[in-house]
């Protein structure tokens, strides 16, 4: 059987976590977190906050990677706490249909709008023209990861050094913006901070979506050249991507008045217009466009490692745990992973989507933690890359219990719809892959995964 090649080094990985974590969020949720904080120094704690916590939950699923050295991330996690059975498919089949098909849902919905705007201005297209620009955008997404992993990784070092780039480029119009004295409410400091909690709250869950994409080189700890590239890369990712975060927000409000950045749809185009003028509505949608597409490789390799991982175990078909002999990439799992973001395109808002992805990654993150705490009593000797103070996981999982909860506040019908979805893993699970539920029907299903496998060995050269 063909096997992944540890192909990914120090550099690779550190570029593709920051370029997946660098995606659309920071280009869409400072202004929407200021309505809801009220005061500049608040925006700006709310958005270093989250930078901390994301550091935190990056270093303790650093020491899962470096105590559990396979891909598949919470997929790894749980299978090597639990064994085989139940969480361990719920969590890859909630991965398949739910998180990482929201993730990309939202990336793609994102790149399409920006990327169709220099050509349609105020006009814009229908709401269906869009969804079509992100599956056939998601389509290229899903080829350039079957060609080569050697040749992915040089390219996200390359989209990771054009994001850094950009993202300096609008901080440095910022502090142009400073030097001229533009706008005087920066000044105002913690002045109208908001006393609602619900409302920093929700501050809080836009910044961390701002954030997802750190546990994403879990996803592949298998291809690494060296598993404890995991704690180097959490130590330097996240405070770059903080650092950039904190400055291109103050050159935000440098540059826009506060009504303006309170109400723009789309804040870093309006201050690049403010900056530059006309020019902005060319090159602020190429950026974020670049910076969508860039972050929906990252999360496409990261989940579909998961997938084939799953079904290389038997928790997902197993035709999903091939791998092309050419190409050595596992295309069943990387178009597999494809299948349910196409759905939430045609069927859901963007910014629903947003509401369903805090709520599903605030539950795997908070079950990870748990993982970690009972391994941590269960195996207190085993040799690990980086064992993190005992406090750590806690401080993690609560903010995490606080994502998973907001969203039945906020959208209780679509969140429950949501948990619906990851619920359905149960019966499906006694149905379909547990031996002591689904006798009757395993020999029809084993047959038909083995024929699936020989038909994808003899005409697609996987093994």
């Amino acid at each position: 059987m063909t096997t992944l090649k540890k192909e990914f080094t120090f550099m690779d990985t550190l570029a593709l976590i920051v370029a997946s974590i660098i995606g659309s969020g920071i280009f869409l949720t400072p202004n929407v977190a200021y309505k809801e904080v009220g005061s500049p120094a608040m925006l700006l704690l709310v958005f270093a906050l989250t930078g901390v916590w994301s550091l935190l939950a990056q270093l303790c699923y650093a020491e899962l990677g470096t105590l559990i050295p396979r891909s598949g991330a919470e997929y790894a996690f749980y299978k090597y706490a639990f064994g085989t059975g139940l969480p361990a498919f719920m969590l890859s089949w909630i991965s398949c249909t739910v998180i990482r098909a929201l993730s990309l849902s939202i990336v793609m919905l994102t790149f399409a709008r920006y990327s169709a705007a220099p050509f349609v201005g105020d006009c814009g297209l229908t709401d269906w023209a869009y969804k079509l620009i992100a599956i056939a955008t998601l389509g290229l997404v899903c080829t350039i990861n079957c060609i080569s992993v050697k040749w992915l990784a040089k390219a996200q070092r390359v989209f990771f050094a054009l994001k850094i780039a950009a993202l300096g480029g609008i901080a440095l119009m910022g502090f142009v913006a400073l030097g001229q004295k533009r706008q005087s409410y920066l000044s105002q400091g913690f002045n109208g901070t908001s006393t609602s909690i619900g409302g920093i709250t929700v501050a809080f869950y836009g910044a961390q979506w701002a954030f997802l994409g750190w546990s994403e080189a879990n996803n592949f700890v298998q291809e690494l050249s060296d598993p404890k590239i995991l704690v180097k890369a959490a130590f330097l990712a996240i405070p770059i991507v903080t650092l950039c975060y904190e400055l291109v927000i103050v050159a935000y409000m440098a540059i826009l008045p506060e009504d303006t950045f309170r109400n723009s749809k789309a804040v870093a185009v309006a201050a690049g217009k403010e900056m530059i003028g006309s020019a902005a509505l060319y090159i602020f949608p190429l950026i974020v466009s670049m910076s969508c597409f860039a972050s929906a490789i990252g999360i496409l390799l990261a989940s579909s490692r998961l997938v084939h991982e799953a079904g290389k175990y038997g928790d997902l078909p197993p035709v999903l745990g091939l791998v092309h002999n050419t190409l050595v990439t596992p295309i069943f799992a990387v178009w597999a992973q494809c299948l349910f973001p196409v759905v939430f395109i045609a069927l859901v808002d963007v910014y629903s989507l947003v509401t369903l992805l805090g709520f599903t990654s605030g539950v795997v993150i908070s079950a990870s933690m748990f993982v970690l705490l009972k391994l941590r009593r269960a195996e207190p000797n085993t040799q690990r890359g980086i064992k993190v103070p005992i406090i750590l996981p806690i401080i993690v999982l609560i903010p995490s219990v606080v994502f998973a909860i907001v969203p039945f506040v906020r959208s209780p019908l679509k969140t429950g719809l949501t948990a619906l979805a990851m619920m359905s893993s149960i019966p499906i699970y006694f149905v379909a892959v547990s031996r002591r539920w689904g006798t009757k029907l395993h020999p029809w299903l084993n047959r038909a995964s083995e024929w699936t496998v020989v038909i994808a060995q003899r005409f697609f050269n996987v093994s």
